[in-house]
């Protein structure tokens, strides 16, 4: 590495050495690695709660050609394709007024923002099919929100946007498995996260050392040679 004019603080990171310095000290690395990986893995395994996630898929779509007018016609065709009418159709369901909609028919009138952050509304990439997702930590609930979610949706989009349909292509079932809960990948990042958190502590507390610790050091930090050294 090589120095600021004071020496004390380094300016420049000698990746070799750096390396080196990595591969002294692996053991520390991998086992912090192994420790933090273990701790995601037993947290996931025993302290993750189980959720279930039921889906229904809704396909939207211009008025019937046949029984739209001239003037709807020319409307539809400023619509930027049914991307941007399944954007627009996105954010109506997002409404604050239709969770609560969905909570009345659920009979939690006083949990709709709950059932607002558990579920997730997407478009199929660029179809006009959107997928509407609930996922809770009960299956009857996960299906009984979406079932309402599906009763609800058509009648709110149509009422709001006139110049589409709303279609169910794939209703809402009863979830039957629980979802995974990733074990091997969330082990693989807690392994990956140690191993980053080890090597980044490392690496601070040697370009932060101002300390001398050998003749070679002293060579390479100021650049001049080293006639003798004294033992302690």
């Amino acid at each position: 590495m090589t120095e600021t004019n004071n020496g004390n603080t380094r300016d420049m990171i000698d990746f070799a050495e750096m390396f080196a310095l990595f591969w002294e000290k692996k053991v520390f690395i991998i086992l912090l690695a192994v420790i933090c990986g273990a701790v995601m893995a037993v947290n996931t395994y025993f302290f993750t709660k189980d959720t279930y996630t039921a889906y229904l898929v809704l396909h939207i779509s211009n008025k019937n050609a046949v029984e739209a007018t001239e003037e709807e016609k020319i409307q539809k065709s400023d619509i930027d394709t049914s991307k941007s009418l399944s954007e627009t159709y996105i954010e109506i369901l997002k409404t604050r007024a239709f969770f609560k909609d969905v909570s009345k028919d659920v009979r939690r009138s006083d949990e709709w923002e709950r059932i607002s952050k558990c579920t997730d509304i997407e478009p199929l990439g660029e179809t006009e099919l959107l997928k509407i997702s609930v996922t809770t930590q009960r299956a009857s609930e996960s299906y009984e929100i979406a079932y309402a979610i599906m009763k609800l949706a058509p009648d709110k989009l149509t009422s709001v946007y006139k110049a589409g349909e709303v279609e169910i292509v794939d209703p809402p079932a009863m979830p039957t498995e629980p979802n995974s809960k990733s074990l091997v990948q969330k082990t693989a990042l807690g392994f990956i996260g140690g191993g980053m958190l080890s090597a980044a502590y490392i690496f601070m507390k040697n370009f932060f050392d101002r300390k001398i610790h050998s003749g070679d050091e002293v060579e390479k930090r100021y650049n001049i040679a080293v006639l003798g050294e004294i033992a302690e």
